[in-house]
């Protein structure tokens, strides 16, 4: 017996994915990413405020070239609703996920 309704989510979405170029119908992965040091692990070592720019450099730089490669669609941090970090949020277009 075939599950009659997920037919039809397929060929609609097959349908919907012809119609648009945008964000609509495309498949993503997203990664909630939770800071080390919540899980219990040593906390993390004090970094000067030269040693933190280079290191946020590389991050932003890796993820300019995952962007311009099309690999990530956004990426960014996560906050409560009092407005501190609680993490991050990154999505991946999933043609470029293995």
């Amino acid at each position: 017996m075939t599950d009659d309704r997920s037919t039809l989510d397929a060929k609609m979405q097959d349908y919907g994915r012809e119609r648009t170029t945008g964000c609509l119908l495309k498949d993503y992965y997203v990664v909630f990413a939770e800071p080390p040091t919540k899980g219990g692990d040593k906390p993390l070592p004090h970094l000067d405020e030269k040693e933190h720019k280079r290191i946020f450099n590389e991050h932003i730089a890796h993820q300019l070239r995952l962007e311009e490669s099309g690999q990530l669609f956004a990426a960014g941090p996560l906050l409560d609703e009092t407005g501190k970090r609680i993490g991050g949020l990154i999505i991946f277009a999933r043609q470029f996920i293995r």
